[in-house]
């Protein structure tokens, strides 16, 4: 008698069992007819892929696009709304490391494109370089080395164009100087006073850099000396003058000026680019 109570308990758990299982399968399917029938009017990925046939797949989902512009680079030659918009822009998705290499203007040993240059502006995204004559046969060869660089600025990520840099000031500081025109010294210039003839040499200045490809020159020299070849003279207003005519000549030839030296190197009689020099000044 207890056995049969015992095998008649367990035949009813496997029924009561069998019919959970009924049941919930019954849920199962009513759940997925009624997921159907909700979306019996909305199209397919198929039916999207079609409708979308000549636009990016990535455009069906917000989500979708938001990765698509994550994955975009940005660029300076992106199109933007202003100068401003595309600044911003690109400053919002630029790394630390990024923006401070945009500050930097670098030099190299070479006349060509070598290792050195190609790992500064690749890895460290240098903003410029300085050329010397280290770097300068003649202006085709200047021009050429120029878009060299450029191009290989292009092909990185931003493709922000690099500065090229030099010092043509005149008198002993000029690049090239069997290639370019005679170009006296600030201080010839000076005491000469011709204010037309300084803007016009700046002119012609900016037009030869600008033809290989030069951006900037790091000129004109404001300090203030009496035996300084690099300087106008000691009258504040008369260098101040003079200098407001290098810029515009050299910016109405094609390149930016560069007003220096800071904090300047007119009180001293040491040249700065072989020794270290010092100044005692009072603040006024």
């Amino acid at each position: 008698m207890r056995r049969r109570k015992k095998r008649n308990y367990r035949t009813l758990r496997i029924l009561v069992s069998l019919v959970a299982i009924i049941l919930a399968g019954g849920a199962i399917y009513t759940s997925y007819q009624n997921m159907m029938e909700k979306d019996a009017d909305k199209p397919t990925s198929q039916h999207v892929k079609a409708e979308v046939a000549n636009d990016e797949m990535l455009d069906t989902s917000k989500d979708n696009e938001n990765k698509k512009n994550e994955a975009k680079p940005v660029s300076y030659y992106q199109d933007s709304g202003s100068i401003d918009d595309k600044v911003t822009v690109m400053l919002e998705n630029m790394t630390l490391e990024e923006k401070i290499g945009q500050l930097m203007v670098v030099g190299f040993q070479s006349t060509v494109p070598d290792e050195h240059i190609e790992k500064m502006i690749k890895d460290y995204h240098a903003g410029g370089v300085i050329l010397f004559d280290r770097n300068m046969n003649t202006p085709s060869q200047v021009a050429e080395l120029t878009n060299q660089l450029q191009d290989l600025a292009y092909s990185t990520k931003l493709q922000i164009p690099l500065t090229f840099s030099v010092d043509q000031e005149g008198g002993s500081i000029v690049r090239m100087k069997d290639s370019f025109s005679t170009l006296p010294s600030q201080q010839v210039l000076g005491k000469q006073g011709d204010a037309e003839k300084i803007k016009n040499l700046a002119v012609r200045t900016g037009e030869q850099l600008d033809v290989m490809g030069i951006t900037i020159n790091f000129a004109p020299v404001l300090d203030l000396s009496e035996t300084d070849s690099r300087s106008f003279g000691i009258d504040p207003h008369l260098t101040g003058k003079y200098g407001s005519e290098v810029i515009r000549g050299l910016v109405d030839g094609g390149v930016t000026a560069t007003i220096k030296h800071f904090p300047g190197n007119g009180r001293s009689s040491i040249d700065p680019h072989l020794d270290t020099s010092s100044v005692q000044a009072h603040q006024e």
